[in-house]
């Protein structure tokens, strides 16, 4: 009689630990009522309900810390967006991805990131080929090649109008090859007119 009644004491307080969701204890309470009662149907189905509870709250706690740990990575990921640092931006969007593939915000992160860094590529190439013909420019008006430096000075103008240094360069290009003309013209008149005189003086 007395083990009865302690056996429907674990029982009836496995029940109220179970609706008020207190799992553990509620398990402790229907393993002792089952151990007193071996095989028992109902024991036996309010444990496994036990057993499918605990496992609910796990995976919904786990979704909770996935999606806590999402946002901050999204948000860091926006952050450093704003602050241009793109591969960052990118790192942090792609760590999103592994938990999540199909976040579209963190997909569409990555392509305008990607688009930026390509932006900063090509103008990081545009300038290292400004720099190279400058200074390509620089020694041939050095040489007087003026007609180099020109042509280098007008390619620089093609890949930035707003150039000084190449606008500067464009007139001296143009003002040596201009003196450098006159000074062919003058030449070919001295010798013209030294060959005039030479004869001259010999017929």
């Amino acid at each position: 009689v007395e083990d009865e009644k302690l056996a429907k004491q674990y029982f009836n307080q496995g029940v109220d630990l179970f609706q008020a969701k207190r799992y553990t204890e509620s398990k402790e309470q229907f393993q002792l009522f089952f151990n007193m009662v071996p095989g028992d149907k109902q024991a036996k189905d309010y444990l496994a309900k036990i057993t499918r509870e605990v496992e609910r709250g796990r995976l919904a706690q786990e979704r909770q810390r996935m999606a806590a740990t999402i946002q901050q990575l999204y948000r860091d990921g926006e952050q450093f967006f704003k602050a241009r640092r793109y591969k960052e931006s990118v790192d942090k969007m792609r760590a999103v991805l592994k938990i999540d593939i199909s976040n579209s915000g963190a997909q569409y992160t990555i392509s305008r990131a990607k688009d930026e860094l390509k932006k900063i590529r090509l103008e990081k190439e545009r300038q290292d080929n400004i720099l190279a013909l400058l200074t390509q420019a620089r020694s041939a008006l050095e040489k007087n090649r003026f007609d180099k430096a020109l042509e280098f000075y007008k390619q620089v103008q093609n890949l930035d109008p707003e150039n000084q240094e190449s606008k500067e360069g464009v007139i001296a290009s143009k003002e040596g090859l201009h003196q450098h003309r006159l000074d062919t013209i003058a030449e070919l008149l001295k010798v013209g007119q030294e060959h005039y005189q030479f004869k001259r003086y010999y017929s």
